[in-house]
């Protein structure tokens, strides 16, 4: 006797955060033996059209689709599907016999049901949805699946929810399709975490003092979430003169008769007991007079010793500080550091405007607004390294739970590379750079080479850093383990690329190769690496030039036997320490107006430029400027024809027409007419979103720049639109460069103000020391690297003639009596200032050599302490990017300088400043001998 069939066990209830996947199982005894439904259902609607005996006309493709179409009728009971099998079948036949062929149909039907296994179903009960029959998905929703267990004791139904919803939520429903149907319940809750509608909720606020303001915050989750505020600081929250709260559960706090005390940022906190809880940080902002407090008003000094002046304002927004002598003459202040702190005033400012959303001043406020509020969470490696992933396949290995788990054979290191160089990230590895061609700068090539470590950005952290950033980013192996091998990668490497090193090469020592030939030649797929980092799809005779195709060889074979995790490892922690260099990892004002010019250094630039050195201001500084620069050109000229180096007729022409064709930028900006327009043109595809994702707008800001570098392959700037797209730390400095390869001199505003500019002081304040740098500057394009390239920026062998000449080797031999990485460095410096000093105080000199009025020190004295207060500061001295200290550049510089000492009286050999051998380039005093200064 077949017993009926029963359910075994109750469904359980199972609450589920959103976004979780989700099983109820739903188990039946006595189900008989298992026939798939739907094979049963077909093959006996095909025995019951052959019983008919229809002739083969009557029953064609159409008929026997619409007959299959109805089998999903019997999930309605098997009268309602009998009913609609009969009447589609009889509705085609067309002779006398409909009645009966009807009644034989509907007793063979019968036949057909009565054998029919009982079916299992799952409903949601809530929505009335059929959702799966035995293993078919009846539902449309691609979240939904059933698998069916049919080999343990008692057979189950498995209904899967992908990825929960919200509205996924109430009863589902397991009905056994028996002549009387019976059914059982589960309950599905789906919690959802709480989450901020930033459209309800407050945003920062300015108010003035005394004003009354009303913070609002709503949030909605599942269960409906509460909401706290909190200050930032930990401090009291100041509802009113009588009442301070530590935190206040409601969804708006108002504060009365608002002071500066009320000032600084509140959090709201909204929670509902679902992990994790959320804040917004509300930033309040109040605005009062400056207040003025002198702690010492009447200060005695000794004449000739120094003295600080103190004076403490408080104010908001930041005042505009000075001091003023008793004519009410301005004293100026350092430079230092007033860039950004206008940068800020700018960038505060555009909160008070109603911007276009995508407007370039809303996007470099978005991006400031993001630094200011981003939490620690949205600053942290793991954050980015998320978003960022060794590819579409697979994550990074510490972000599984078991490294066993880690799909190592679907990691690719080449293709990883790729999509980590769009974020900026170069130097691992190899070094792939867009760069200008060596025989025609105007056209940009990829240079191919091998990396550098010589630089502590340019290789890993000790072991002990790599350790505790491999346990920040979750790994749960040993990491002691890991990080020594990660480490021991690296030296490896750096081994094959000194091995292979090709010292002292020319820079036309590299191999034009096709991405065919580069790939048959060194292995790996780097025309999929390129369309990768390009976006676009790139030609197998694609040109590259590779300066040292015996490393690259040997990296393909190294790596191949290393363990995959170890090299995705490898890259994970490069990428990271690529990603810290790259932002001021601050919330400060000052901090995050650094990053706005480290990221979008034209569009900062344009905006300083409109706001503080409009066109009246502007253009008499840049006539000035262009003047000297004019004026320096012409004293090189004098040096050259003096001909101190005995060259040739070929070789100062070539010198000559080079130093008659470097052009001076101003600001790094397009020499074009509407530069705003230009601006703006630049930025238009950039996408930032307006909320506190830092890493997120940090990543696009990172490709963007990458993805507009590279463009340079197609479309080079032309010599009026011409910029540099600099990196992000010659973004953010005032100091002015040369570009080589374009013969351009860039002189950054931020330089623009005393006390390296005053447009109206005396000569000697204004072109002493901003003399030299600008001078420093233009001898790069003389000095032992610049003498290989010409007027054009192209190689040229006349000039590496020159470099290596032996009047020219033996001056460079001894400015390496102390020894520097910096060469060219110290030949600038050491030219630069001859050039400066030789122009101020020359016979045909045109500058004001009369004495200044507050000081009795003479003008040559002067000209050297002007130039002296440029290097002075406290910074250590492994702290200096690609440069000596401050301290061993000026000492060397005014070591190997006559004028020096002849101004300060020294005695030559016996003050340690005049010895009588001195380093000069382009004028050998004497013989000089090999001791050490």
């Amino acid at each position: 006797v077949q017993e009926d069939p029963e359910f075994t066990e109750v469904i359980d209830n199972i609450t589920v955060p959103a976004g979780r996947n989700v099983k109820l199982a739903c188990s039946v005894k006595n189900l008989g033996s298992y026939k798939d439904p739907d094979v049963a259902i077909t093959d006996d609607l095909r025995a019951l059209l052959n019983a008919t005996n229809l002739e083969s006309g009557r029953v064609n493709s159409e008929l026997m689709s619409e007959i299959l179409k109805v089998r999903e009728a019997i999930l309605l009971g098997k009268e309602q599907y009998k009913k609609k099998v009969a009447q589609v079948i009889a509705f085609n036949i067309y002779n006398d016999n409909r009645l009966r062929l009807e009644k034989d149909i509907n007793d063979r039907l019968n036949k057909i049901c009565d054998d029919l296994i009982p079916n299992v179903a799952w409903m949601h009960f809530e929505q009335s949805a059929i959702l799966t029959v035995h293993n078919h998905v009846i539902t449309r929703n691609p979240r939904i699946s059933v698998t069916h267990d049919k080999h343990d004791k008692h057979r189950t139904w498995f209904l899967h929810i992908n990825n929960v919803q919200e509205e996924d939520m109430g009863r589902y429903m397991c009905q056994i399709n028996t002549v009387t149907a019976k059914t059982q319940y589960g309950f599905v809750k789906v919690v959802v975490p709480p989450n901020i509608d930033d459209a309800l909720t407050s945003s920062d606020v300015i108010v003035r003092e005394g004003d009354n303001v009303t913070l609002r915050c709503k949030a909605n989750g599942s269960p409906e979430p509460s909401i706290k505020w909190k200050r930032d600081d930990n401090h009291k929250i100041v509802i009113n003169k009588t009442l301070e709260v530590n935190d206040l559960e409601s969804d708006s706090l108002e504060l009365e008769r608002i002071s500066r005390l009320h000032m600084g940022a509140y959090l709201c906190i909204a929670s509902n007991g679902v992990p994790p809880s959320v804040s917004k940080r509300i930033k309040v902002s109040v605005d009062f007079s400056p207040m003025v407090w002198i702690p010492h008003q009447l200060v005695g000094i000794p004449m000739g010793f120094n003295i600080t002046l103190e004076c403490f304002i408080e104010a908001n927004p930041t005042s505009l500080n000075y001091w003023t002598r008793e004519n009410e003459q301005m004293i100026t202040e350092s430079f230092k550091y007033k860039v950004n702190e206008r940068l800020v005033t700018l960038l505060e400012q555009l909160e008070q405007r109603k911007l276009q959303p995508d407007s370039l001043e809303a996007k470099m406020l978005s991006f400031y607004r993001t630094c200011r509020q981003s939490t620690n969470v949205q600053r942290y490696s793991k954050h980015y390294l998320e978003m960022v992933p060794p590819n579409t396949q697979i994550t990074w290995p510490q972000f599984v739970n078991s490294s066993s788990h880690w799909a190592a054979n679907k990691f690719h290191w080449l293709e990883t590379l790729a999509r980590l160089r769009r974020y900026g990230m170069n130097n691992v590895l190899f070094k792939l750079d867009a760069q200008p061609a060596l025989k025609n700068s105007s056209s940009y090539v990829l240079m191919l080479d091998r990396p550098n470590f010589e630089s502590s950005t340019q290789r890993l952290r000790v072991l002990r850093i790599t350790n505790l950033m491999l346990q920040s980013m979750g790994y749960k192996g040993s990491q002691y383990e890991l990080a020594r091998s990660v480490a021991k990668l690296e030296l490896t490497v750096r081994e094959l690329a000194e091995r292979t090193a090709i010292y002292d090469a020319p820079p036309g020592n590299y191999e034009e190769l096709s991405l065919a030939q580069l790939e048959l030649y060194v292995g790996g797929k780097w025309r999929k690496y390129l369309e990768l980092l390009l976006e676009q799809r790139i030609p197998a005779n694609y040109k590259l030039y590779a300066y040292n195709v015996d490393y690259l060889v040997g990296l393909m074979r190294l790596l191949a036997d290393w363990d995959a995790k170890v090299l995705a490892s490898y890259l994970m922690l490069r990428f990271v320490q690529h990603l810290q260099f790259e932002t001021m990892d601050s919330d400060e004002r000052i901090e995050c107006a650094q990053d706005v010019r480290r990221n979008m250094e034209l569009a900062a630039n344009w905006l300083y430029a409109e706001h503080f050195l409009p066109h009246e201001q502007l253009q008499p500084m840049q006539a000035a400027q262009q003047q000297l620069f004019e004026q320096l050109r012409a004293q090189f000229l004098l040096q050259l024809n003096s001909n101190r180096l005995q060259l040739s007729t070929e070789q100062r022409q070539l010198l000559r027409e080079k130093i008659l064709n470097i052009s001076l930028n101003i600001g790094n900006m397009p020499q074009v007419a509407n530069r705003q327009q230009f601006v703006r043109q630049f930025y238009a595809d950039l996408q930032l979103i307006d909320n506190q994702d830092y890493a997120l707008n940090h990543l696009r800001l990172l490709e963007f720049r990458t993805r507009r570098w590279f463009e340079q392959l197609q479309q080079p700037a032309s010599a009026t639109n011409y910029f540099y797209i600099s990196d992000s730390e010659t973004a953010y400095s005032s100091s002015p460069y040369f570009m080589l390869r374009q013969n351009v001199v860039i002189l950054p505003y931020g330089i623009l103000q005393s006390p390296i500019w005053a447009q109206d002081s005396h000569d000697i304040f204004k072109y002493s020391l901003f003399g030299f740098m600008l001078a420093h500057e233009l001898m790069h394009g003389f000095e032992s690297q610049g003498l290989l390239y010409d007027t054009h920026g192209n190689f040229n062998k006349l000039g590496v003639q020159i470099s290596q000449s032996s009047s020219y080797a033996d001056s460079v031999s001894c400015l390496l009596q102390n020894e520097t990485d910096y060469v060219q460095e110290r030949e600038a410096d050491i030219a630069g200032i001859r050039l400066a000093y030789d122009l101020y105080f020359g016979l045909n000199s045109h500058f004001n050599q009369s004495q200044v009025s507050f000081t009795q020190l003479p003008l040559k004295q002067l000209f050297f302490l002007n130039v002296a207060q440029f290097f002075c500061g406290n910074a250590k001295s492994d702290s200096f990017v690609d440069h000596d200290s401050d301290e061993l550049r000026l000492r060397q510089m005014l070591i190997n300088f006559t004028p020096f000492a002849e101004a300060f009286g020294c005695q030559q050999d016996r003050d340690k400043m005049h010895p009588a051998d001195k380093c000069q380039l382009c004028r050998l005093q004497k013989k000089f001998n090999t001791k050490s200064i």
